[in-house]
């Protein structure tokens, strides 16, 4: 195990400058419990094979699947035996890294340090493919290879992995509503067929005499509700809720109403509706695209029903 006293001398060696105990914030990575520091990260971004110095020789991750705004994702990995910290960014985002001791040999891995960080990711981080970095920093400071790993920041929404992999179709239409404050904020969507399509109404399937099929259920024109967003107040790190639709829609006018079920202690929610639609490209792959906003607005306490009423209406849109 790694000393107290080297780690109090790995802090101060890597350099006080931009150094700072609440830092980071605004970060697209934050690492509980670890030091931010500003800059590049340390060691050879060529990360060539025989480099000399502490390096990372492997990370652990349960999927490489990223969602926007995911918190708890637990990193474990080993670094060489000279190492005293690991350090860990995005290549191409954020002003700089965050540094965590390592750990104890693990004799199953030829006495190789031990290391663990849970991290939290911004819901700003643009969706795709992007590669974080990690480095193994010694006492002194020195540090190795960088080792990359590429993970997939997805769509806070069902997209198929077209975020990650173009080629792949997205849904053709999305709807969605985001908002600021944890309520129990409801998107609430009448269809062309006179469905309302929101709260524990999940698709614009009429239910028939036997209920609703699953071949209905997966029907292209089928719009499918992805979550009840804070419902009964059990906040989640979702302020979004959104509709989409695999293939074209059922043709003709929708009504986009928003619904403040619960303020759930709350003063107020600001809200925007969104829509994105699919755009097939000439070379084979699939572009989703972020439309113009529909509307936005607020909602304050004292308009929440408990579903008593539709809510607010907010705009009528046609799908064809």
């Amino acid at each position: 195990m790694r000393s107290a006293l080297a780690w109090a001398l790995l802090t101060l060696s890597v350099g006080c400058s931009g150094e700072t105990a609440t830092g980071g914030i605004t970060e697209p990575i934050r690492i509980e419990g670890a030091q931010f520091r500003e800059g590049p990260l340390p060691g050879d971004s060529a990360a060539l094979d025989g480099a000399q110095g502490p390096r990372v020789t492997g990370v652990s991750l349960l999927n490489r699947i990223i969602s926007t705004g995911e918190v708890g994702k637990v990193m474990t990995g080993h670094a060489s035996v000279d190492a005293e910290a690991v350090a860990v960014r995005f290549r191409d985002l954020g002003r700089g890294y965050w540094v965590v001791p390592v750990g104890a040999p693990d004799p199953q891995n030829s006495g190789e340090l031990a290391w663990s960080m849970t991290a939290a990711f911004d819901s700003d981080v643009a969706p795709g493919l992007h590669d974080l970095l990690f480095a193994a920093i010694g006492g002194s400071g020195n540090s190795g290879a960088q080792l990359p790993l590429q993970a997939c920041v997805a769509r806070p929404f069902p997209d198929n992995s077209n975020s990650c992999d173009p080629k792949l179709k997205p849904p053709r239409v999305v709807l969605s509503l985001v908002w600021d404050t944890p309520v129990d904020l409801d998107l609430r969507v009448v269809a062309p067929n006179g469905k309302v399509v929101g709260g524990k109404a999940f698709s614009t399937v009429i239910p028939s005499d036997g209920g609703i099929s699953e071949s209905s259920l997966k029907a292209d024109d089928t719009g499918i509700l992805d979550r009840d967003a804070n419902g009964g107040c059990r906040i989640s790190g979702a302020r979004r809720e959104d509709i989409t639709w695999k293939g074209a829609p059922l043709a003709g006018k929708y009504q986009i109403f928003v619904n403040l079920f619960d303020a759930c202690g709350q003063g107020s929610a600001r809200f925007s509706v969104l829509a994105y639609t699919a755009k097939d490209l000439p070379d084979g792959t699939h572009q989703l695209i972020e439309e113009p906003t529909l509307a936005s607005g607020e909602l304050v306490s004292a308009q929440a029903n408990g579903g008593a009423k539709p809510g607010l209406f907010v705009t009528e849109i046609n799908l064809q």
